[in-house]
C-alpha cells in the first residue's frame, strides 16, 4: 500500500533525504482519472526520486466543486493513484490542509500541471515553498483532458447515445409580443350566457344536485379538464364556480397553464402551429417559457406544486427566487441572468380572467399533471427536469389525497381523454389500498365525463364493457372511468361550453 499518514510520511521523508533522494510533491482531486492526470504524474516524477501525491478528501472536494462531486469516492481514487508506477506515496488531506503538510515535509520540488501559472497556483502553498527555497515546476498539461469537461460530455452524450443531447442554449427565442395569437379575451364566455345550452339538461340538473349535496357534506368536488376548455373561453365560469364554492379541487395539464397565463399576461393566446413550426418558432416564445420555468423552479424549491407555483406568480405579479436552491437549477438560473434571492416582477393586467389566479385567491386546491415534451416550456434552457418532476410529484400526491376523500363526492372530467383517466385510476387504486387496510372502501361517488367523442347509446352505469360492435368500445376514457367502480357514471356528449355553463346555471338555481 502506498497510502500513508503524516507521522509515517515524515519518517519516510527523513530516511529518503538521508539517502540523498530528491522529494517531489503534487496534489489535487484526481476524480475520474484520465490521460491528463497520468501525464502530470509522470512529468512530476521525472523531476525527482520520490513522488508524494496529496489527495483531496471527499469532503474537501464537495467544498471545492459542489455537492455532486466527487464522482469517485476517496477509497477508489486512492486505489487508482496507487496503481500508478510513478506514485510512491498518497496522503489524504482535508480542505486547506495541503499547505500544512507541505510545510512539514518541505519537498524539494512542488509540481502543479495543467492550465496553472505561477500566479494562479495556490499562493499560500507557493509562499511556503519559496520560504525554504524549494523549486516550483509547472509542466504543460495535455489539452482536451479535464474531469469537469468529461462530466459535461457524459451528461450531454450519455454512455449509450449515438447522437448526444440537443442544446437548447442554441435556440434563438422570440419575444411573445412578436407572435400573432388566434384567441383574445373576446372568446371569454359569461357564466350568465344563454348562447350555450345543454341538450342533456335533465342529467345536468341531477349532477348539480349531487354537487350541492357533496358540498353540504364537506365532500370533494374535483373538476379535471384539458386546455380546450380554456381556449373555449370558460375561465370566467371556472372563476365563478370557485368563488361560489361549487368546486374544491381543479386539476389540469401543462397546456392549460400556458394558455391561461398568456391570457392573464397579454390578453391573448394560441398560435398558428402550421406556420410557426415551418418557421422554427413554434413554442419558442421567451416570456411564456422563461416565466413558467422560473416559477416552477422557485415553487418546487419552496415545496410547492406545479399548479400553485404558476397561480401564485399570476396572483402576486412576481416570482421570489429562493436563496437556497438546488445546484443544477442554480446553474441554469445564473446562466439566464437570474440569482438566488432575486425578486422578478411580472405584470398580469388581465389576471381577473385567469382561473389559476382564482385558485390562489379562493384557496382552492389546484394541481397540474404535465407530460415531458408535451408543452412548449420544455424548449427553454431554464427548463429544469428536477424541479418539474418535484412540482409534478407534489401535485400528484395532492390530487391523490383529494381522491382518497371522494366517498360522497363528485368527480368531473371535461375534455381530458388521457390525463384525467390516467391520473384518476392510479390515485383511486392508491387511495383504496390504504382504505382497505383500514377496513373501509371508496365507491360512493359519482363520475361525470364531458366530451364530444361518439359513444352510441351505451349505458355507462351497466356492469358490462361495450362490445367491439359499439362506438362506445372505442371511447377509451369512458371505458377507463367505467371500470373505476363508481356509484354512478354519466357521459355527456356535447360542447364543453354547453355543459359547464348549464351546470353552473343549474347550481345557481339551487341556491336561489
Amino acid at each position: 500500500m502506498k497510502r500513508i499518514d503524516l507521522v509515517l510520511l515524515k519518517k519516510a521523508i527523513e530516511w529518503y533525504k538521508s539517502q540523498g533522494k530528491k522529494i517531489v510533491w503534487t496534489n489535487g482531486c484526481f476524480d475520474l482519472m484520465h490521460p491528463g492526470h497520468i501525464h502530470s504524474l509522470e512529468k512530476a516524477k521525472e523531476k525527482g526520486d520520490v513522488l508524494i501525491v496529496g489527495l483531496d478528501s471527499d469532503k474537501s472536494i464537495r467544498k471545492l466543486k459542489g455537492p455532486n462531486r466527487p464522482i469517485l469516492s476517496e477509497e477508489h481514487r486512492i486505489k487508482m493513484l496507487e496503481s500508478q508506477e510513478s506514485v510512491d506515496h498518497v496522503i489524504v488531506f482535508e480542505f486547506g490542509e495541503a499547505k500544512e503538510i507541505i510545510n512539514e515535509i518541505k519537498p524539494d520540488i512542488y509540481v502543479k500541471s495543467g492550465d496553472y501559472t505561477i500566479d494562479t497556483i495556490n499562493q499560500q502553498e507557493r509562499k511556503i515553498v519559496e520560504s525554504y527555497r524549494g523549486s516550483i515546476y509547472i509542466p504543460p498539461g495535455l489539452t482536451n483532458f479535464s474531469t469537469t469537461e468529461m462530466i459535461k460530455r457524459i451528461k450531454n452524450e450519455g454512455p449509450n447515445m449515438r447522437t448526444g443531447l440537443f442544446k437548447r442554449s442554441e435556440i434563438r427565442f422570440q419575444p411573445l409580443s412578436n407572435r400573432e395569437s388566434k384567441s383574445s379575451l373576446e372568446v371569454m364566455v359569461s357564466p350568465e350566457s344563454h348562447e350555450f345550452q345543454s341538450e342533456n339538461l335533465e342529467r345536468v340538473s341531477h349532477i348539480a344536485k349531487e354537487i350541492k349535496k357533496a358540498i353540504k357534506n364537506d365532500r370533494p368536488v374535483i373538476l379535471t379538464f384539458g386546455a380546450h376548455l380554456i381556449k373555449n373561453g370558460l375561465s370566467l365560469v371556472l372563476r365563478r364556480m370557485m368563488e361560489e364554492g361549487y368546486v374544491t379541487h381543479l386539476a389540469s395539464n401543462g397546456a392549460s397553464t400556458i394558455h391561461d397565463w398568456e391570457f392573464a399576461h397579454q390578453g391573448k393566446t394560441e398560435e398558428d402551429v402550421r406556420r410557426y413550426v415551418a418557421e422554427g418558432k413554434f413554442g419558442i416564445w421567451e416570456e411564456t417559457c422563461k416565466y413558467h420555468n422560473l416559477a416552477i423552479i422557485s415553487g418546487a424549491n419552496n415545496g410547492r406544486g406545479y399548479g400553485e407555483s404558476i397561480a401564485e406568480m399570476i396572483h402576486k405579479n412576481k416570482i421570489v427566487i429562493p436563496s437556497d436552491i438546488a445546484s443544477d437549477a442554480k446553474t441554469k438560473l445564473t446562466d439566464q441572468g437570474f440569482s438566488p434571492g432575486q425578486t422578478v416582477e411580472i405584470n398580469h393586467p388581465y389576471s381577473n380572467h385567469s382561473f389559476q389566479e382564482a385558485t390562489f385567491s379562493n384557496n382552492v386546491d389546484y394541481t397540474v399533471h404535465p407530460h415531458f415534451g408535451h408543452d412548449i416550456v420544455y424548449t427553454h434552457p431554464l427548463s429544469d427536469g428536477s424541479s418539474i418532476g418535484k412540482a409534478a410529484e407534489i401535485d400528484f400526491l395532492k390530487f391523490t389525497n383529494s381522491v382518497s376523500k371522494l366517498n360522497g363526492g363528485v368527480y368531473l372530467s371535461v375534455g381530458s381523454s388521457i390525463m384525467s383517466p390516467m391520473i384518476f385510476e392510479k390515485s383511486l387504486s392508491m387511495a383504496r389500498n390504504v382504505a382497505i387496510q383500514k377496513g373501509s372502501s371508496i365507491k360512493d361517488f359519482m363520475i361525470v365525463v364531458n366530451d364530444i367523442q361518439e359513444s352510441g347509446e351505451w349505458d355507462w352505469n351497466s356492469n358490462q364493457d361495450p362490445p367491439k360492435s359499439s362506438p362506445a368500445y372505442y371511447n377509451r376514457f369512458c371505458k377507463t372511468f367505467h371500470r373505476m367502480g363508481a356509484r354512478e357514471m354519466h357521459y355527456i356528449q356535447e360542447d364543453n361550453r354547453s355543459f359547464l355553463i348549464s351546470l353552473y346555471q343549474e347550481l345557481r338555481k339551487l341556491d336561489s
